[in-house]
């Protein structure tokens, strides 16, 4: 079987194909990720084939002739894929006050990166790693907002970005 690639994200496809060179043509080629060809992935000597879960998987390539004899051949798949958890969800400090979030995933070896979008608040800032603690302080006298995205990234995959708001009361007039 020669493919694009056998290291792959969630949700990525590839591009595999395989040839037959004894037995008697013409010849039926199926995929599956299961060696009695059910269900199938596609026909012919070529195809592509989608990755939608996180499991890793075999792709069989099951080659029949004219006079249905069978060749079976395999190929192991490595599925990646990231994932983050952040606590809090959300937050409401006092102005000065330091955020306390953090970060982890179900998938050993995810790195974290975070943007953030300030409303009315100063102090936060991009950055990286499992926790974010940054001092927010209103400017303007009125409530303000810092809005964190993470986002994942494991095995050269990018996974779905998180949001975190932390609401940013202002001190007393």
């Amino acid at each position: 079987i020669s493919y694009t690639s056998n290291n792959i994200c969630v949700g990525d496809s590839i591009y595999v194909s395989t040839w037959a060179s004894y037995g008697v043509p013409p010849y039926n080629y199926n995929w599956s990720f299961n060696p009695t060809g059910v269900p199938s992935l596609g026909t012919g000597a070529s195809t592509s084939i989608v990755f939608p879960n996180i499991v890793n998987n075999t792709i069989y390539a099951i080659i029949t002739d004219a006079c249905n004899n069978t060749a079976v051949d395999s190929l192991p798949i490595t599925v990646n894929y990231a994932a983050a958890v952040a606590t809090p969800t959300n937050d409401t400090l006092c102005s000065g006050e330091t955020t306390s979030i953090n970060i982890t995933s179900p998938v050993a070896g995810t790195t974290f990166t975070w943007t953030v979008d300030q409303v009315g608040v100063v102090g936060g800032m991009a950055g990286n790693g499992n926790s974010i603690a940054q001092t927010l302080t209103t400017v303007g006298g009125t409530q303000g907002t810092a809005t964190y995205t993470i986002t994942p990234q494991n095995g050269g995959c990018t996974g779905v970005p998180v949001i975190v708001t932390v609401v940013v009361n202002a001190p007393i007039n």
